[in-house]
């Protein structure tokens, strides 16, 4: 996939922190902030997704009826 370099601002000790976790994670500064923003956009698919996919879909709704059905056929517990 093709980068385009950008260029931020940060403090001293955010630069410090976020340099320190990228060590941390075997990562160069410029990894590990493309990783956090990647992972924040997922974090956001997956909130719309349970906030208006899984209800339009009833699946909340399925859930609890198969998991009364398990308890009640098998005796499985909650978890």
């Amino acid at each position: 996939m093709a980068k385009e370099k950008v260029t931020i601002t940060l403090t001293e000790g955010l630069a410090a922190l976020v340099d320190r976790r990228a060590g941390d994670k075997g990562m160069n500064r410029s990894q590990y902030i493309e990783d956090l923003i990647s992972r924040d956009d997922d974090a956001r698919v997956w909130a719309e997704y349970a906030e208006k996919t899984v209800p339009a879909l009833g699946l909340d709704e399925y859930a609890a009826t198969l998991a009364a059905s398990m308890k009640r056929n098998y005796g499985a517990s909650d978890r």
